[in-house]
């Protein structure tokens, strides 16, 4: 009887040593980071900021999400099960919110400055 009630235990103890331990190394990567920042500023070299450029993702999660979701709404069609349609039907709306997004927000910044280079 003392098993069954060590085995829930422990599963219940494996996610959150998983996640603690996560949370644990972020944490000392910031601050292993933070003291090569400071050690860096007191020998006089001031590190520069680098700004990241992102990609612009919405086509091809658009794309996976849209035919993910064209898949499931065709195939569960034929059941009466109102939860797997629903999810389906989420999924395909949430690639085709994916695609307007990636429709709208048009060209990323880098091609707009190289084609206006090339233009002139």
């Amino acid at each position: 009887m003392l098993l069954d009630y060590s085995y829930e235990i422990l599963f219940l103890l494996i996610p959150f040593i998983a996640v603690s331990g996560g949370v644990i190394i972020a944490m000392i990567a910031v601050i292993k980071d933070y003291q090569l920042r400071s050690l860096m500023v007191e020998k006089g070299i001031y590190p520069e900021v680098e700004k990241k450029e992102r990609k612009p993702r919405g086509l091809r999660s658009g794309l996976s999400l849209t035919a993910l979701g064209g898949v499931l709404v065709t195939g569960l069609s034929g059941l009466d099960n109102l939860v797997l349609s629903l999810t389906s039907q989420s999924i395909l709306a949430l690639g085709v919110a994916q695609l307007l997004f990636y429709i709208l927000q048009g060209r990323p910044r880098r091609e707009r400055s190289r084609s206006h280079i090339h233009n002139l």
